[in-house]
């Protein structure tokens, strides 16, 4: 694994030293889009002011906060004030399965469920849900927890517990972000957040707190159970509404190249613009939703960066060009 992290660090380095017009803002301009930024290891010393495009929101790459060797709090691997946290992509099959299993909140049989991998290599992972499994035998709670992979529910019956319960818990795992926040949304159950470090995608376009739950880690305890179990059904109802009206925002269409051949992958798509998000395959999808972002982020950027530089415009005496540490107009 070490071998592995310093190739891919000379590589990275590498891509960033041919970039032509890095130099001109250090990088400000430049947006990088990682699955874990500590992919590049080093990318504090040579793209710290650089925008990442990012699921993780914490250190990653599936390795204990201890086993990076500095400091996450002082210069942690996001940074909300120029970062951007995305949805992964989600296939229309388990998207479609998901929707079709959800249940009306009154009818649900669990007030809460989880159902995933006890995971041991990872300290964060081990203690979050060892506390969740702690839970399973409170009464209407459905805890599957387990340590081997062949042990784990099938499609069909992950779309149907969760469709049959009022809360998802979403315990981080190997890394910070899970799936599973974002399947929930499909399947009707509000999201209880326990990832202390996790930035859920597109808080600066709609409110984050109107449809999730976010739970201290600390907390996963009986105090937790209590809360759920006692939260008023019409109180989850209106969570559930919410999320129905921003969830279409969370997908990315398939690729065109997989309809290619593929009249499955065409069908699959339609049958969620018919029956969920009309418009996704051309207007209201994650893709856009990263667009408007980067756009209003643009557009900030030359007015609060304090390392920008201003002058008037030779050729426009009032009008001020914004200027980087080289005098290069941004």
């Amino acid at each position: 694994m070490g071998r592995e992290f310093a190739e891919l660090d000379i590589v990275h380095k590498e891509v960033v030293s041919q970039l032509p017009y890095f130099a001109r803002s250090g990088g400000r301009d430049h947006i990088f889009t990682f699955h874990y930024v500590d992919l590049f290891p080093s990318w504090r010393q040579h793209i710290p002011h650089s925008v990442f495009l990012t699921p993780e929101t914490e250190v990653g790459f599936e390795r204990s906060r201890s086993d990076f060797g500095l400091d996450q709090e002082i210069f942690p691997p996001f940074n909300s004030l120029k970062d951007f946290s995305v949805p992964p992509y989600i296939n229309m099959r388990d998207i479609l399965g998901l929707h079709l299993h959800a249940r009306p909140v009154a009818q649900r049989k669990h007030v809460a469920c989880f159902a995933g991998k006890l995971w041991q290599d990872v300290d964060e992972a081990t203690s979050v849900r060892s506390r969740v499994a702690a839970l399973a035998d409170w009464p209407g709670f459905y805890i599957h927890g387990f340590t081997t992979i062949s042990n784990k529910l099938d499609p069909q019956r992950m779309y149907e517990v969760m469709g049959n319960s009022r809360f998802c818990l979403v315990p981080r795992g190997r890394a910070a972000w899970s799936v599973r926040f974002f399947e929930a949304l499909w399947a009707g159950c509000v999201p209880i957040l326990l990832s202390d470090h996790y930035l859920p995608p597109f808080g600066a376009l709609f409110d984050l707190t109107e449809f999730i739950i976010k739970w201290p880690v600390a907390r996963i305890d009986r105090s937790l159970a209590v809360f759920l179990t006692e939260l008023p059904l019409n109180v989850v109802e209106r969570y559930q509404e919410a999320a129905a009206r921003v969830r279409c925002w969370y997908l990315y269409p398939p690729p065109e190249v997989s309809w290619l051949g593929s009249w499955t992958a065409r069908h699959e798509l339609q049958q969620v613009e018919d029956l969920i998000c009309p418009g996704l395959s051309s207007s209201r999808n994650a893709f856009q939703a990263v667009v408007e972002l980067l756009a209003r982020h643009r557009q900030q950027t030359h007015s609060i960066d304090a390392q920008a530089f201003y002058r008037p415009d030779p050729r426009h005496g009032h009008m001020p060009t914004i200027l980087g540490p080289g005098l290069d107009p941004l």
